[in-house]
């Protein structure tokens, strides 16, 4: 009867943690010690079922094979209890924001004496009507990291209790419970053999909760949410050590920006490059590395994100010491975002130019400072034949060629825009004299020409109309600007195309 009931605790060790590894969960620190304390507690129950045979029949078996099984029966509940003591320990960690290195310390002091005990001191057995127990100086050694660990994870539970969740506090705090019933019923009686027992029930209701990726997924993207990549940052923090963070900020559709972050998901497993993909925001990414033996890992070189032409991204890699509050990191990627949006909302997405709303600012703090500047209005020349006969991926494809080319030939002083379908506005600052306007626009008549589109029998040119601005005009306002070039332009069409006109 006192087989079996540890052969049966091995079997709910087994199908528990075949259920804990099938089920997704956020790998942290406290799920390898979980992970640790499951393999500790088989290695205790198969002990245990191997030790209550020999310790009964020590006269067949030989004495070096019983006592290296005792070492290994006591070992194992050292180890549990030392894992579980190590799990209440980084829970409070995360959930307080600071490293317990005390605790751990005076943990391993307690453990190592416990273990050098076991290893080294004398064994004596006791024989009761129930059958043959162990007792003596190693089981003496165990009781002192049972007691130390009964003792100080429930003065940690009542002390942190408020730095735990609700439901992680109900499931330690029966896990204690369970602990010290069996530990106080096993010290008083040690003839009753309830560890493996008492184990199991702890693994067990630890499992249900250990790690839940329920409440750390987001239901949208698939990816760990906020909480989840709090959670994650909050160990990498607690190392201590300076570390980096990738992040993501999109722009698009709402499908393709989900596929984009699928994808980068697919190209950083959390199990080969060690970091997780968090989503702050439906569009906004994190790339956090992994605490692994006590060390945050090294972030990888970002993947590009394979996605939609029309998807606009940005990454950047961000730089935090380990003293940084995990709020800063959060709000320093969402400023990240906010900026990316921001910027994105004043450029245009096919192009990357300015929208014109932001040109037109431009344009009027340049008139507002007194500068002089001249404003060219430029127009493609039978660009609407390459949208009819090609399509308009390769309407797209060419708008994004001649901007590239146009943006090549300016100044950092200038700035170009589009102001919509193939027409772009460039702003000259400090040219006043129609020579230096014309050589700078016969490059980018000449830059213009050089792209060809694809399929034949089709020229793309460039039509421009100008008009030099200067502080003593008498109507300087973009929309007398605006109207003077625009005329110009119209002029050039008139002319034959592939020329620069300046208005009257």
């Amino acid at each position: 009867m006192q087989v079996r009931m540890p052969l049966a605790c091995c079997a709910i060790l087994l199908y528990t943690f075949l259920l804990y590894c099938l089920k997704k969960r956020l790998h942290t620190m406290t799920s390898r010690v979980y992970e640790a304390m499951v393999c500790s507690s088989i290695t205790h129950v198969l002990a245990a079922v191997v030790t209550e045979y020999t310790v009964n029949n020590r006269d067949k078996v030989p004495y070096l094979f019983n006592h290296i099984w005792h070492i290994i029966f006591l070992v194992s509940v050292t180890a549990v209890c030392a894992l579980l003591y190590l799990y209440l320990i980084l829970y409070v960690e995360r959930g307080t924001g600071r490293a317990k290195p005390w605790h751990k310390r005076m943990l391993c002091l307690v453990v190592s004496l416990s273990l050098l005990g076991e290893l080294i001191l004398p064994i004596t057995y006791e024989q009761t009507p129930y059958g043959a127990y162990s007792l003596g100086p190693k089981a003496y050694s165990l009781y002192l990291t049972v007691v130390y660990v009964m003792v100080m994870m429930t003065a940690t539970i009542i002390c942190y209790h408020k730095a735990l969740d609700l439901e992680k506090c109900y499931v330690l705090l029966c896990s204690v419970l369970i602990f010290v019933i069996v530990a106080g019923i096993q010290i008083c009686f040690p003839y009753i053999l309830l560890t493996g027992l008492g184990v199991s029930l702890i693994v067990l209701g630890l499992a249900i909760n250990a790690e839940d990726v329920h409440m750390y997924i987001s239901g949208d993207t698939g990816l760990y949410n906020e909480q989840g990549c709090r959670e994650i940052l909050q160990e990498a923090v607690l190392c201590g050590r300076p570390f980096r963070v990738g992040v993501y900020a999109f722009l698009g559709r709402d499908d393709a920006i989900r596929d984009a972050m699928q994808g980068l998901r697919e190209a950083l497993p959390e199990k080969k490059s060690r970091v997780i993909c968090g989503a702050l925001a439906d569009n906004l990414l994190v790339v956090i590395p992994m605490r692994v033996r006590g060390k945050t890992g090294e972030l990888p070189e970002l993947p590009a994100p394979a996605g939609s032409e029309d998807l606009t991204v940005v990454s950047e890699v961000m730089d935090f010491s380990g003293e940084t509050a995990v709020a800063e990191i959060i709000n320093g990627a969402k400023d990240f975002k906010n900026r990316f949006e921001e910027d994105s909302l004043q450029r245009d997405e096919l192009t990357g130019m300015l929208r014109r709303t932001a040109f037109i600012r431009q344009m009027e703090y340049m008139m507002k400072m007194g500068q002089s500047f001249a404003f060219l209005m430029t127009d493609l020349d039978n660009f609407k034949q390459v949208n009819d006969r090609f399509g308009h991926g390769a309407g797209d494809d060419l708008l994004r060629k001649i901007a590239e080319a146009l943006q090549g030939e300016v100044r950092t002083s200038d700035v170009v825009c589009r102001m919509g379908g193939d027409e772009f506005g460039i702003l000259l600052a400090g040219l006043t004299t129609r020579e230096a306007v014309s050589a700078v626009a016969d490059r980018f008549l000449a830059a213009v020409s050089g792209i060809c589109p694809p399929g034949e029998n089709v020229v793309v040119t460039l039509s421009i109309g100008a008009w030099i601005s200067r502080p003593t005009d008498r109507d300087r306002s973009f929309q007398a600007v605006y109207a003077k070039a625009d005329a110009a332009l119209y002029r050039a069409k008139y002319l034959g195309k592939n020329r620069i006109t300046f208005a009257e």
